[in-house]
């Protein structure tokens, strides 16, 4: 299964996730969306999952969610914008019950893959901006039953 991963659009679908997310058969977007007509854009390519981040308002911070979970294939995904530190969140879904194998988040507009605790933490970066010397970018990730996940990063 292939998933689309993305955020910190910022209100604008650049033309280049058109072409990177090409086949995808699902979308996770981190939040700071920045208006509905983003959903709607993405939603031509592939059905989204998505969360609000901390430029949105409303409708958005009333159709989506701060957090929300997931399941693809064999894998429990978590998706919010702003994480913190991978320790701290861990501790927080813990608290709910919840141990996911990702987590998608943004917010930092740098892309991130690091692994804590078996749990996956993945930022795409941003399609926006990207900050600390980074492009702009997106990811797709790779899921196979009983198979390690495969993530890409583009700058786009």
């Amino acid at each position: 299964m292939r998933i689309g991963l993305i955020s910190d659009t910022h209100g604008l679908v650049p033309p280049e996730v058109y072409e990177y997310f090409q086949g995808v058969e699902h979308i996770f977007h981190a939040g700071d969306v920045g208006g509905p007509n983003v959903i709607s854009d993405l939603e031509s390519i592939a059905p989204v999952s998505a969360v609000f981040g901390n430029i949105d308002s409303p409708p958005l911070t009333r159709n989506l969610d701060r957090i929300l979970f997931r399941t693809c294939l064999d894998r429990q995904i978590c998706v919010v914008h702003i994480l913190g530190s991978p320790r701290n969140f861990s501790f927080q879904l813990l608290k709910m019950g919840k141990k996911p194998d990702l987590i998608i988040f943004g917010h930092t507009h740098e892309p991130v893959h690091t692994i804590y605790q078996d749990q996956h933490f993945i930022n795409p970066g941003s399609v926006h901006t990207g900050r600390g010397g980074f492009t702009r970018s997106l990811a797709v990730l790779e899921l196979e039953l009983d198979k390690p996940l495969r993530l890409d990063f583009f700058k786009i």
